[in-house]
């Protein structure tokens, strides 16, 4: 199992239990952070929250985007392969009726 699919399981069971979507699913990350962590607070990380939650994001971000394109090329690319399999199918059967 790759690191970033680590915590999947246990992130979609929490995330499941949030009916209100992922507003609501945030709002108890960043109520978490607060109450059992030191992140708006600690004057050792170097960063403000919002860079370190913003960096965070932007690189996954990235990663979705990709996947995402990706993933339709992939789909329209299959999509062509089938229809020009029918086009010759259908071609070959009018060819076969004459």
């Amino acid at each position: 199992m790759a690191d970033e699919e680590k915590y999947d399981a246990l992130l979609m069971n929490i995330a499941s239990q949030h009916t209100g979507g992922i507003h609501e699913l945030l709002d108890t990350l960043f109520g978490f952070f607060a109450r059992k962590t030191d992140l708006y607070t600690s004057p050792n990380v170097g960063e403000k929250p919002e860079e370190l939650i913003l960096r965070a994001f932007h690189k996954w971000e990235k990663i979705a985007v990709e996947k995402h394109k990706k993933d339709k090329a992939e789909r329209d690319e299959a999509d062509r392969i089938r229809r020009e399999k029918l086009r010759r199918k259908r071609e070959e059967e009018e060819a076969a009726k004459k």
